[in-house]
């Protein structure tokens, strides 16, 4: 199979004007999250909770509350402390006043898609 120089020479040219305006920038993926903090509130109805979370320390910190929403691929699990235990657990388990730890996506402005909720249980006093 035989090219003609012409030929390869405008598919060269035409290559880069058909990937986008110049200097445009690839739209970047979402970075997941790895948030801490207490449940507010629980909505069963769209299996979402409010999560109140605390960033930085001393003066410079903020308190946010996120909305988690989960799905039927969120994997919860009952973290215990000594000796560690991961225990299989489901969104019924999750209840107001209980620390958690959320994996997700960042969704809209305070919204997290979980994708693993870990269930923490301090030991009692």
């Amino acid at each position: 199979m035989r090219f003609e120089p012409s030929l390869l020479l405008m598919t060269a040219l035409a290559l880069p004007l058909s990937a986008g305006p110049a200097g445009a920038k690839p739209a970047k993926a979402a970075k997941p999250t790895n948030v801490t903090g207490v449940v507010q509130s629980v909505h069963p109805a769209d299996k979402s909770f409010v999560l109140h979370i605390r960033k930085g320390f001393g003066k410079k910190a903020q308190e946010q509350d996120l909305t988690v929403m989960t799905n039927a691929g969120t994997t919860f699990r009952h973290v215990g402390k000594l000796p560690l235990t991961r225990k299989p657990a489901s969104f019924a388990d999750v209840k107001a006043n209980e620390k958690v730890q959320v994996k997700g996506l960042p969704a809209k402005e305070g919204r997290v898609g979980a994708t693993d909720v870990l269930i923490k249980h301090e030991p009692k006093k």
